[in-house]
């Protein structure tokens, strides 16, 4: 019964908008009595340790019966490091980790971003890589967002358990703000199994349909952070569904943060396959005519997005979905480098942080001149690279560093740094 009642695939979330509650997920093999043990880092052997009970559900997976557990811890202080293990009453136990309670600076947010990392041959090893050059380059970051997209088959528990065991250092030490993916609700990967992203975090959400993703917000520092699910696009045809459009109309008119940013897996724009090729970027012009509007209005200042696994940013983008190519824009340092600012931006820049995994791809070849106008930058990735980017606000400024490396020898290939100034 031992390795039925260990824990698999342990995720941290934001469980409330603003707050230092945290969400603790974990997969076991069957039911039992399952806890979150958590405590000062210095009391390695628990042994002042408090207990809370973690709820039980089934879980839906392809290739095992497997549950789903999960805890709410207390209202940590931010900037708090927490030691914790989940696990089963009867002594079954993950391995002890820290968890770092973001800061909640007012005027700083910082956080990665990494997208696409699903793969079925190096099972992490490729996302570990970027993770590792990010504590590296941007060890200030509090937080993990993800575009989606985080395994290969999302209702295989082994795809799961592996990929979130070999990054276990940083997906137990970080909240995790993920979007789901294609590969979480494509019908033709899920075979008939609904529900598989969400089953993987614990987050307070607004009453939803969760069968082919989950969305919701953060607030931290002075960011909205806006985590969009396309899987409403299964049954809509390509757009967001009504309920989550007005959920995301209200959430921007509503927030006084000074910055906006949105997380979608599929892209408004992109010179990938799905953005830029007839017809399978039919879903990426439905959502931009239902989003650029929305966006525009609601004072979002960056989209970040994945599904092409490429490089690319754009031209901020005005409500009607063209760029502004004339936008103001200074070249300023940042950290050592040179970034281009937008100084009156008209409109969100949207942006693909490439792959983080090992499937990366080329640029559409049969670009036309209006398919490639909105983009300032572009690059395809090849084989043996993986890409990541860390956005960083301070008061005024927004700045994204956008880094790829060779998987070998960890060097960087490409950088590029940019952002918006207000």
């Amino acid at each position: 019964m031992t390795d039925e009642l260990k824990p698999y695939a342990v995720t941290v979330s934001f469980f409330d908008k603003h707050s230092g509650r945290m969400g603790i997920t974990w997969q076991t093999k069957a039911k039992g009595q399952p806890a979150l043990w958590y405590t000062d880092p210095e009391d390695t052997l628990f042994e002042r340790a408090s207990v809370l009970d973690a709820n039980v559900s089934d879980g839906p997976a392809f290739d095992t019966v497997c549950f789903k557990n999960c805890a709410v811890t207390p209202d940590f202080e931010p900037g708090a490091d927490i030691l914790y293990r989940v696990g089963d009453k009867s002594g079954v136990f993950s391995d002890p980790s820290i968890l770092h309670i973001p800061k909640d600076d007012a005027d700083r947010c910082a956080f990665a971003v990494f997208t696409d990392t699903q793969d079925t041959d190096t099972v992490g090893n490729w996302w570990k890589a970027a993770l590792l050059d990010a504590d590296e380059v941007f060890p200030q970051y509090g937080f993990i967002a993800h575009c989606g997209d985080i395994v290969e088959t999302s209702v295989l528990f082994e795809n799961w358990a592996k990929m979130l065991g070999n990054t276990a250092k940083h997906t137990r030490a970080y909240p995790l703000a993920a979007a789901p993916g294609n590969h979480d609700y494509w019908k033709w990967y899920l075979r008939d199994i609904v529900g598989s992203f969400y089953s993987h975090f614990n987050v307070s959400l607004t009453p939803q349909n969760t069968d082919y993703g989950a969305y919701y917000s953060v607030e931290r520092g002075n960011m909205l952070i806006l985590v969009l699910s396309t899987g409403d696009t299964n049954l809509t045809g390509g757009t967001l569904g009504k309920e989550q459009y007005e959920w995301a109309k209200k959430e921007l008119s509503e927030s006084r943060m000074k910055w906006k940013t949105v997380l979608i897996h599929n892209p408004l724009f992109s010179p990938g396959k799905y953005g830029s090729r007839v017809p399978n970027n039919d879903h990426c012009l439905k959502l931009r005519a239902q989003l650029c509007p929305l966006f525009s209005d609601g004072g979002v200042d960056l989209v970040i997005c994945g599904h092409d696994h490429m490089y690319a940013r754009t031209y901020p983008i005005s409500a009607d979905g063209t760029p502004v190519t004339n936008a103001p824009s200074k070249v300023c340092n940042y950290r050592g480098r040179s970034a281009e600012y937008f100084t009156a931006a008209a409109g969100p820049i949207h942006f693909e942080p490439a792959c983080a995994g090992h499937q990366n791809r080329g640029l559409e070849c049969e670009m036309t001149p209006e398919l490639s106008a909105p983009f300032r930058e572009m690059r395809e990735t090849g084989y043996g690279e993986v890409s990541w980017a860390a956005v960083d606000t301070d008061g005024d400024t927004l700045t994204v560093l956008f880094r790829t490396v060779d998987i070998k020898s960890g060097k960087c290939v490409f950088e590029s740094a940019f952002g918006l100034k207000k």
